[in-house]
């Protein structure tokens, strides 16, 4: 059963039961809750999973996320994988206060127009101070996402208590 969670302050207090690793799925009201002008609705990302540190946002690939050949341009992966990190930070301070300090990515495969994407973050360190979170963004449905990743990223943030 989704969790009822309206905006991104909401996240902590949703997920501060949850065991490592675990994930409860969130309802459309998170991304309903995102304002229609900003890049994360306006890209179409969709968070769908939060946990403690962790998250799961989709993408469907669509004209607006491509490069001039044809694949989707590597902004959209790391926008993708940024958002991902960033609802799974929510879910892991307490305040909802942090700032990206460093993201980096790899990009390892093509994707293509009506792929589902799908962004996996997860945590590496959940400190005081800092959070560094790992993304693998895949396409939906590969047989082994982990071992396929169309790109890694990995998102260290500053806590801002």
């Amino acid at each position: 059963m989704p969790v009822t969670v309206n905006d991104s302050t909401e996240i902590y207090a949703a997920t501060s039961d949850l065991a490592p690793g675990e994930l409860v799925e969130v309802g459309a009201e998170l991304f309903d809750g995102l304002p229609q002008d900003c890049l994360l609705a306006s890209l179409g990302f969709r968070p769908t999973h939060v946990g403690r540190g962790s998250c799961r946002v989709t993408m469907t690939v669509g004209a607006g996320h491509l490069n001039q050949r044809g694949i989707v341009q590597a902004g959209a992966l790391v926008a993708l994988a940024d958002a991902a990190a960033g609802w799974a930070s929510y879910a892991a301070v307490e305040s909802g206060r942090f700032t990206t300090l460093d993201l980096s990515c790899n990009l390892l495969r093509a994707a293509k127009p009506g792929d589902e994407l799908v962004a996996h973050a997860s945590p590496v360190h959940l400190g005081r101070r800092t959070l560094v979170i790992q993304v693998v963004v895949s396409r939906q449905g590969d047989e082994a996402p982990a071992n396929r990743p169309v790109a890694r990223v990995t998102c260290t943030q500053l806590v801002l208590d």
